[in-house]
């Protein structure tokens, strides 16, 4: 407003506030600014060069921002804090980048660079870096960054030829990422790594493994070619609480040493048989795997091995395909389960849970039960501890009848089911 005081020092910017630039001077000293939040439409006035003490810059979700408004962002030595996330009309990041030696910091999530400029290992103070593409096939030409992006000329040629977009077309963009350059390895200060691509070439996974201190790691295009490479990496990080992989045909049973402090692990794309490390993470809190479809997994075996896991208690299954009709969780198996997410598990006719199996679930969530004719759930009045079943169904509309009659049959043998618990769980329908 016109009567703040011009010493404030941490700005936000609304969506709704109209962007006058002769106001937002008469309003802001920019030489005391320490941190700008925007929301809605960026304007190129919300950043001056005499936000020499500027040390948090979040910019998420905002529209409008294009490639040619970061030019100067070197400039801002005591930055600390740079959120672009959810800018998609953001490809390419300017070498300056290397000047903020401060920078803690670097969310890219959602935007469309592929590639991080050579410049960023000077940033020796980097402690996290999230990456990854907002959707799956990120194809850029010159018209679709002048029209889509509203990009100017200079901005869209700047973005193709040097380099920033050619990339989206190299790749296979089902997973996303960006390319890492070389000489990652000089970061040793950081601890989160989100959305690597390492698909092409291995010095990038080399990298990775020397980084000692990682404690968070995301990586894509594990394949047959890296994925032994990347498994020697893995055996390096002694201190990796989480990880996550996407992988394309890739096996990674060649992890030797598993980081004994893994709490969360993320495994999706083509592995058919859950890795024998697995059952060595006693410390893992969090799983989630996520098979295509191409990619069968024996059950009872995967099972056996992550019933046991002692700490385990969120387990999140997607889009699984299973070689037998049945999913049965066994007496004293999953003692430690809270959250059970279930989605989309093909080749699965019923889901059973005997008397004593996870005794400790409270939610439970189900997701697509009703396609490939249905999935049937049974043991749900004995489950000693669950207070909510959140039933999720999607349905095309050219089918809506059959599968709504589905959804009203998996819905009523939920009710009843939970009617007959002692504990009364509650039915949530999305």
């Amino acid at each position: 407003s016109l009567n703040t005081q011009g010493t404030a020092r941490h700005l936000a910017v609304s969506s709704n506030w109209e962007r006058d630039q002769g106001a937002f001077e008469s309003i802001v000293d920019m030489s005391r600014v320490r941190s700008i939040t925007v929301f809605g439409e960026w304007e190129p006035f919300f950043l001056s060069d005499k936000m020499r003490l500027l040390r948090v810059l979040d910019l998420e979700d905002t529209t409008g921002l294009v490639n040619h408004h970061l030019e100067h962002i070197g400039k801002l030595l005591h930055l600390r804090y740079l959120s672009l996330r959810g800018c998609e009309s953001i490809c390419h990041l300017p070498d300056t980048l290397g000047n903020l030696r401060q920078l803690d910091t670097l969310d890219i999530r959602g935007t469309s660079i592929v590639m991080l400029p050579q410049t960023i290992i000077k940033l020796q103070k980097l402690q996290h870096l999230h990456a990854g593409f907002p959707t799956k096939g990120n194809y850029l030409c010159t018209r679709h960054l002048l029209h889509t992006y509203g990009f100017n000329q200079l901005d869209a040629c700047t973005s193709l030829c040097c380099g920033a977009a050619t990339p989206c077309i190299m790749m296979d963009k089902d997973y996303g990422g960006v390319v890492l350059p070389g000489g990652a390895r000089k970061l040793k200060s950081l601890h989160t790594i989100r959305g690597v691509h390492v698909a092409y070439g291995d010095a990038v996974i080399q990298e990775i493994g020397r980084l000692s201190g990682l404690r968070k790691l995301g990586v894509m295009g594990i394949n047959e070619k890296n994925d032994v490479k990347f498994c020697s990496a893995i055996s390096n990080l002694s201190r990796l609480e989480s990880l996550s992989v996407q992988s394309d045909k890739g096996c990674l049973d060649d992890i030797t040493s598993p980081p004994k402090n893994l709490r969360s692990l993320k495994l999706e794309g083509r592995l058919g048989v859950l890795p024998e490390w697995i059952k060595k993470l006693q410390n893992l809190v969090k799983l989630k795997l996520s098979f295509t479809t191409s990619s069968q997994v024996e059950q009872d075996a995967a099972m056996e091995v992550l019933g046991h896991l002692p700490n385990l208690s969120i387990l999140r299954l997607s889009g699984c395909l299973f070689k037998a009709g049945e999913l049965h969780f066994q007496k004293d198996a999953f003692r430690s389960i809270v959250v059970f997410d279930v989605e989309g598990l093909g080749g699965i006719k019923s889901v059973n849970f005997d008397q004593g199996a996870m005794p400790e679930l409270e939610q439970l969530k189900v997701t697509d039960a009703c396609k490939r004719g249905g999935i049937g759930f049974f043991g749900l009045d004995i489950l000693p501890s669950i207070k909510e079943v959140l039933l999720s169904v999607h349905f095309k509309m050219d089918r809506a009848g059959t599968e709504l009659e589905r959804e009203a049959r998996l819905k009523e043998q939920f009710r009843t089911q939970l009617a007959r618990n002692p504990k009364k769980p509650i039915l949530k329908m999305e």
